[in-house]
């Protein structure tokens, strides 16, 4: 019989699957899916990638062993999925059960994961900058639980997330324009945008060039108005490497410096979203102001993985006065992992504790 953690990420773009062992041997796997369970409107997606992660389990271990999943979901559907969550794997979940595993899974918001994993054991900071984004702390001195700023969707938050660069992108481009003038007006970001998102030239070659530039941005805001939820991985998947690109001093497909202010926009505004939840807690610890805790950060996602962004974020993290220096873990199926087989290696007492919510809007679901 072994012990086997298995730690799924399921982002806005992809979902990945990390294992440890009780010999502390790690392996990942990486599924670049078109389905992840952030598609949250799609009963057909969920399905197929809650397959995945079963075949993944079923792959790995063999009758008598026991396993812990954790699944760490896209902020902002943990609170309106539980159902979906369910019949998802309903039928996967019968495989598990036929093949006499000892198993047990668990799914829950995907900054609350790493809030509740090694090394932070539900005490810090956790940001996410991917498709969405979301900032969550918590401190056993804090009476209110967890305290949290955005991962509220795109329509109404996820403000600094990869969505909202891309329509920060087409606001920014507006605003020049409307600045500078149509006539004769060229920028690198809105060819990249109208490429991006097969904005027909047909569209405008009957307008007059000084307004063709105006036609083509609201050529661009008229599609994006018609997109979906299943279309906010491809609204976000402009901004790498479109964006970054672009906003690079040195890229060959030429600078544009309203790319550079998108992605310094969405550092700032990262930036006051960790000073305000670290500012909160940090002020339950102590009276005193200088002898509050400075308190651990994490941060994942695939944008904040990006060494660009990365520089920008720690460089403006590290005025923070209650903040210590940060880690950048991109991808956090490694991260969940260790959790999974954390929970394996505690008694009884401290998995109730592993297992217990403290997000009331993002409770953690027990499958099994």
């Amino acid at each position: 019989m072994s012990l086997i953690g298995f730690g799924i990420d399921s982002g806005g773009t992809h979902t990945t699957c990390a294992v440890k062992y009780a010999d502390d041997e790690q392996k990942t796997a990486m599924m670049e899916s078109s389905s992840t369970l952030a598609d949250s409107r799609s009963a057909m997606s969920m399905r197929r990638t809650a397959e995945w992660i079963i075949s993944r389990i079923l792959d790995l271990t063999h009758p008598g062993d026991e396993c812990c999943v954790w699944i760490g979901a896209a902020a902002g559907i943990m609170s309106t999925s539980t159902g979906s969550f369910e019949q998802a794997f309903e039928v996967p979940l019968l495989q598990l059960s036929e093949r006499n595993i000892d198993f047990e899974i668990f799914i829950a918001n995907d900054a609350v994961s790493i809030l509740k994993s090694p090394p932070l054991h539900g005490q810090g900071i956790v940001a996410i900058v991917g498709t969405g984004s979301i900032v969550v702390g918590a401190h056993p001195t804090c009476p209110d639980g967890i305290i949290r700023r955005s991962g509220y969707e795109w329509p109404v938050g996820d403000h600094g997330a990869g969505i909202w660069m891309t329509f920060e992108s087409i606001r920014m481009v507006l605003e020049d324009i409307q600045m500078r003038g149509s006539d004769a007006y060229h920028s690198p970001l809105l060819d990249r945008l109208c490429d991006y998102f097969n904005i027909d030239s047909e569209l405008y070659s009957s307008i007059p060039d000084s307004y063709s530039s105006l036609a083509r941005v609201e050529a661009l805001a008229s599609t994006l108005a018609r997109a979906g939820e299943d279309s906010k991985r491809r609204i976000a998947g402009f901004v790498h490497p479109s964006l970054f690109d672009l906003a690079s001093i040195s890229s060959s497909a030429g600078h544009d410096p309203l790319a550079a202010r998108v992605i310094s926009g969405s550092v700032r505004i990262m930036r006051a979203d960790i000073a305000a939840v670290s500012e909160t807690l940090a002020a339950f610890t102590a009276d005193n102001p200088n002898s509050r805790e400075r308190l651990p950060l994490i941060v994942g996602g695939s944008i904040a993985a990006n060494s660009s962004y990365r520089q920008q974020l720690e460089a403006a993290v590290s005025e923070l006065a209650y903040v210590r220096p940060l880690q950048i873990i991109g991808d956090a199926a490694q991260t969940f992992a260790d959790l999974a087989m954390h929970y394996l290696r505690s008694n009884a007492r401290e998995r109730k504790t592993i297992a217990k919510g403290f997000d009331p809007l993002n409770q953690i679901l027990r499958l099994q």
